[in-house]
């Protein structure tokens, strides 16, 4: 029996909900800049591994731009 979605979907959709809880908190500590600081650096860690998953779908960040 085959997986409702594949492994590959499920590692960007994990990346995905680590970038929503990571905004949550960026929100939370505002006001207080290394905090802030430290999560923004977290979220780039994490778009930084999206964009390295998006490419087994054949995506490249250029496709994305609006």
């Amino acid at each position: 029996m085959e997986p409702i979605i594949s492994e590959k979907t499920a590692q960007v959709l994990d990346i995905l909900e680590q970038i929503e809880s990571v905004n949550k908190m960026i929100a939370t500590h505002k006001g207080d800049s290394f905090m802030q600081n430290q999560y923004t650096y977290k979220k780039q860690q994490l778009i930084q591994q999206l964009t390295n998953k998006l490419k087994a779908f054949d995506i490249n960040p250029s496709d994305l731009a609006a």
